[in-house]
């Protein structure tokens, strides 16, 4: 019995040492599905119809542990709205805070755009971000993309 305790405790270390590669994978599953909606009807879809249903639904059935309250500090905005990133390791930096607003940045591509060409339907997408942040009571403005040439993307959240 100790011989397969330890087979299946290796097993489980195998598969969680695996959990930030699988959860990636997820991610860029759904980056490889928006390429193909990479055209104006498709990017009019994605901003109009699909993100704003997903932040919906992220928001009102407390999906990644998104919570929303009444009155919540721009701290817990921001956090509220990280919680979906921070739960699939995409990486996260915190930039310039103050009273009034929180800048974050994005080293890589969220959903794994790599093109200059893919920038149209990267900032359709972003219209789930920035309908969650405004679910929660923010407001959230992406300045500058790297697909748009700068070496980060940036994301100022603010209060509404």
């Amino acid at each position: 019995m100790d011989d397969m305790k330890t087979r299946l405790e290796k097993m489980i270390g195998g598969y969680d040492a695996e959990h930030d590669r699988i959860l990636r994978r997820a991610m860029f599953f759904f980056g490889r599905r928006l390429r193909t909606m990479n055209n104006p009807l498709g990017r009019f879809i994605v901003s109009k119809v699909t993100t704003r249903l997903l932040a919906s639904a992220i928001v009102k059935w407390k999906l990644f542990g998104v919570e929303k309250r009444d009155g919540m500090s721009l701290e817990e905005i921001t956090l509220n709205w990280l919680k979906p990133s921070i739960f699939f390791r995409i990486p996260t930096e915190i930039g310039a805070v103050s009273d009034d607003r929180i800048e974050v940045l994005r080293p890589e591509c969220t959903v794994g755009f790599d093109e200059p060409a893919l920038c149209l339907i990267c900032r359709a997408s972003m219209n789930m971000d920035m309908e969650i942040v405004r679910r929660l009571g923010g407001k959230l403005t992406v300045t500058e993309t790297i697909l748009e040439g700068a070496p980060k993307c940036r994301h100022v959240i603010e209060k509404a």
